[in-house]
């Protein structure tokens, strides 16, 4: 009765365990990029924008139309970046380091937070592809535990135009949700 009584309470623990944390991909993330809402300072103007994309993003599964809003930045005379785009549940916070990059509105990092600030997953650019207006970039995904190790890693072609993912490689561990259907890749 003993015994079995503490494979129950281990079999419990194995269990509990297994709801909070995914398995381990075996890849490091990168240090956290800094998004670009925590370079701004005081008073700078955002603009919001309700966006609702009509064409189903290859990666995305949720229901149509995809809605979230858009939070962007003006930058120089006639440019804006986008700084955060908010599904509701979730949000991306995206990062600019090289100036051209900025211009251009494709971002090259983005942290996901929850409602609660939880980081959920990072997000960062590993390459232009040949010609980027024809090809895009490429992003490495990690999506993370509660205690910040990767249970998901990808590497992600987004296209020009709206910023569709439209292929993964590499992929190690189980991905639970997508976070990167869509990705900022102009400045308008």
């Amino acid at each position: 009765m003993r015994t079995m009584t503490i494979l129950s309470l281990v079999f419990a623990a194995i269990f509990l365990a297994g709801c909070e944390k995914q398995r381990d991909a075996g890849v490091i993330p990168p240090a956290m990029p800094t998004p670009e809402v925590n370079k701004m300072t005081e008073g700078a103007r955002l603009l919001q924008y309700q966006t609702k994309v009509f064409q189903r993003p290859p990666y995305y599964k949720g229901n149509m139309p995809l809605k979230y809003i858009q939070v962007k930045r003006p930058i120089g005379s006639n440019n804006m970046i986008n700084v955060v785009y908010d599904f509701g549940a979730y949000k991306n916070l995206f990062g600019y380091k090289d100036p051209a990059m900025k211009y251009s509105g494709m971002a090259q990092s983005a942290v996901t937070v929850d409602s609660s600030g939880r980081v959920l997953a990072i997000a960062v650019m590993s390459r232009l592809k040949g010609n980027p207006v024809l090809e895009g970039l490429e992003i490495d995904e990690y999506h993370l535990n509660p205690d910040g190790s990767c249970y998901f890693y990808c590497r992600s072609l987004m296209k020009m135009g709206i910023g569709h993912k439209v292929s993964e490689t590499g992929q190690k561990g189980k991905k639970q949700k997508e976070y990167y259907a869509v990705w900022p890749m102009s400045s308008y």
